[in-house]
């Protein structure tokens, strides 16, 4: 096998039959294919044989550069195309000063990372931004970013259930944002909300199963004496009761 590749690479210097003549990326424009390119390994660009070897290694690669899923294939002699496909991200993630996009699959990069810009059809979601509070594991399945591109181990699917609950408490105004934070050895969830000159920071527990009656409970009091503005703190975590606050502007309550 030795003395095959040997001669293999002896006739590409002469002949240049093994350079890699193209690499494509499909559909056209979603990646610049010189970024493709710069993956690749000089080696496997003089021989590309060498591409159906390490193909796998290329595919991560990217995937751990920019916000795309790779998957490439041999179209012809010495031709591969690489299928790419933008990362859909569905939150936006607060978390040590920087603010983070997540995928469904649970894929997380910077918001602000350059590459963002080099892949068309990525969409950055609108809704509201979720704070990850310092008491929280970190986000990020490693200690730390490997790539710019990584894996989390935030349950995606989790808090898309709690903003959609959330969002849909019309009564208590717009959601601005969400909080997940832990504080002896508990996690809550703390929603915040607009409402005209009214604005109400609500206070749940994580296990939203017992949401309705709380919040049937919490619309109940809402419209029997509706507040008309302020700041107001309303914690929902305990099982017999709610307890509403008035706050000044920077949260403190009175």
């Amino acid at each position: 096998m030795g003395l095959l590749c040997g001669l293999f690479y002896a006739l590409e210097g002469k002949t240049h039959a093994f350079r890699l003549l193209a690499l494509r990326t499909v559909p056209s424009g979603v990646l610049p294919e010189a970024l493709a390119w710069e993956i690749v390994p000089g080696s496997a660009q003089r021989f590309w044989p060498l591409l159906l070897l390490h193909r796998g290694d290329i595919e991560r690669s990217l995937g751990e550069r920019y916000p795309v899923t790779a998957r490439m294939r041999l179209s012809g002699w010495g031709e591969f195309s690489v299928q790419v496909t933008p990362l859909q991200p569905q939150l936006r993630l607060h978390w040590q000063d920087q603010v983070w996009l997540v995928d469904a699959d649970g894929r997380i990069w910077k918001a602000n990372l350059h590459q963002n810009t080099q892949v068309r059809g990525l969409r950055i979601p609108q809704g509201p931004l979720v704070y990850w509070g310092a008491g929280m594991p970190p986000p990020l399945s490693g200690a730390e970013l490997r790539g710019d591109v990584s894996s989390s181990s935030v349950s995606v699917a989790q808090i898309q259930g709690w903003l959609q609950a959330l969002e849909g408490l019309s009564w208590l105004g717009v959601l601005d944002a969400l909080s997940v934070r832990r504080e002896d050895g508990t996690t809550r969830l703390l929603a915040s909300f607009r409402r005209g000159d009214l604005r109400v920071r609500l206070l749940l527990p994580t296990e939203d199963h017992a949401w309705p009656q709380l919040l049937a409970a919490l619309e109940t009091l809402w419209s029997q004496s509706p507040p008309g503005g302020g700041h107001l703190l309303v914690d929902a975590t305990y099982k017999d009761r709610i307890i509403v606050r008035s706050e000044d502007v920077t949260g403190k309550t009175n």
